[in-house]
């Protein structure tokens, strides 16, 4: 609880100050949880606004493609697909 309350003290006095409530905000996002919910608890301070949410996502995501972009670049990466599926008919 000290944790938390002391993430909010100081994300209310410096912005930059917000890595507990945008890994929430994350994993909240992650987990589908409605934009409602997000927006109330981002409101009380728990977690940091939708828009920075999804600026953290896409950031994210075009960070981690152009590192895949450079991995199949240089042929020291592998990919498997894993979607093997068997359905066992029984009487």
């Amino acid at each position: 609880k000290a944790v938390v309350v002391i993430s909010i003290f100081l994300q209310s006095s410096n912005e930059k100050c917000n890595s507990l409530q945008g890994w929430m905000g994350f994993f909240m996002k992650s987990m589908c949880v409605p934009e409602k919910a997000i927006k109330v608890l981002a409101h009380a301070g728990l977690l940091i606004s939708l828009s920075s949410i999804h600026n953290a996502v896409t950031s994210m995501s075009k960070e981690i493609s152009s590192t895949i972009r450079k991995e199949v670049r240089t042929l020291h990466a592998a990919f498997v697909y894993d979607n093997f599926d068997i359905a066992f008919n029984t009487a």
